[in-house]
């Protein structure tokens, strides 16, 4: 984890299609809303990655305000830049691995011509940002950071490699469904609260309806009702929370506090595992916040627009199947392609 990780998330649709492991998927809960807008969307991914970095970082209240000033600083830098060709981009790559169909040659060279000089200034960005982020860290908070950035760099280098392979219209098969354990483990200690979402939740409803100032106070209010209930439940299952978040903390520490290279692959392995049927546990002790509370918050902010707002909302709807109707197309086409140009190759070798 570094300081700066929350530009990789806004560019989550391109690296992690290139296969650049990041733990940020690992934040979306159950009920939490998903997509191109949300992994991408500054506002929420910032929010989260600084809660994250003060946990794991153990920052002091001061670290936090700058390190979320900072990363908010950068993050609209880049964004401002590159808004509109990574949004593009990322909503191609995920409609491809949505279909489990891989590019064509020039449909890979054309994402390396547009993602080349998004990963190029995000690289600087995050580089330079962690530098700066680096002076304000102390001694044992500097030594995991720098331990960080040695990971971070070769992650840069193996994207790049993909980058130099996808220009000559090469791609490999694994990028649909390869996660690494690593980052799987990362993933699962990052995991927000379900009701930490809820607010992102409202926001992106209150811009796709267009809510005026009156039926956000309302949304607001509800939302608060629903964090109270939410805040609720915890306290009275306090102990059984408590325990599962230990036994995260000490598997964390297992990993923490060793010497890089020290932890074999099948003990990563068994952490991992642990990690994952914890996070189930965890999982289970949320339901009725994550489902239950969660589902009555969203019914209840659909009966705050009035007709004409959902009629718009509809309409924009309508807009969007149609734009992913034309890239199907496109897609069997390609994929049709394909399959015309091997057959004669399968044929001779009969």
């Amino acid at each position: 984890m570094n300081m700066v990780i929350g530009t990789k998330s806004i560019c989550l649709g391109v690296f992690a299609s290139l296969g650049f492991g990041l733990a940020a998927l690992g934040q979306q809960t159950s009920q939490s809303p998903s997509g191109p807008d949300t992994m991408w969307n500054a506002d929420f991914m910032m929010e989260m990655y600084v809660r994250a970095l003060t946990r794991q970082y153990n920052l002091s209240p001061d670290q936090e305000e700058y390190s979320r000033k900072l990363l908010t600083k950068r993050v609209k830098e880049f964004l401002k830049a590159h808004e509109t060709d990574l949004r593009s981009l990322m909503w191609e790559m995920l409609e491809y691995q949505r279909r489990q169909q891989l590019p064509n040659p020039e449909t890979a060279r054309d994402w390396a011509r547009r993602g080349e000089p998004i990963f190029r200034d995000a690289r600087k960005a995050i580089i330079e940002g962690n530098k700066e982020w680096r002076e304000i860290l102390n001694e044992e908070q500097r030594a995991r950071h720098d331990r960080d950035m040695q990971m971070l760099e070769q992650q840069f280098k193996q994207l790049e490699e993909r980058l130099e392979k996808m220009k000559k219209g090469e791609f490999e098969g694994e990028w649909i469904s390869q996660r690494s354990p690593n980052a799987q483990g990362s993933a699962v200690w990052m995991r927000a609260k379900p009701e930490d979402t809820w607010e992102f939740y409202l926001r992106q409803f209150a811009i796709r309806y267009g809510l005026d100032a009156s039926q956000k106070e309302t949304a607001q209010a509800v939302l608060k009702e629903c964090r109270d209930r939410a805040a609720a439940f915890r306290e009275k299952h306090r102990a059984e929370f408590e325990q599962v978040d230990k036994q995260i903390e000490e598997l964390k520490r297992r990993v923490d506090n060793r010497p890089k290279g020290e932890i074999k692959a099948e003990e990563l392995k068994a952490i991992n595992e642990e990690m994952a049927r914890l996070r189930d546990k965890k999982v289970e002790l949320e339901k009725p916040i994550a489902t239950d509370i969660f589902n009555e918050f969203k019914a209840r902010l659909e009966q705050i627009p009035t007709k004409e707002q959902r009629a718009a909302v509809e309409q924009k709807r309508k807009s969007e199947e149609e734009a992913r109707a034309r890239l199907a197309a496109r897609l069997g086409t390609e994929e049709k392609a394909s399959s015309t140009t091997t057959a004669p190759a399968k044929h001779a070798k009969q």
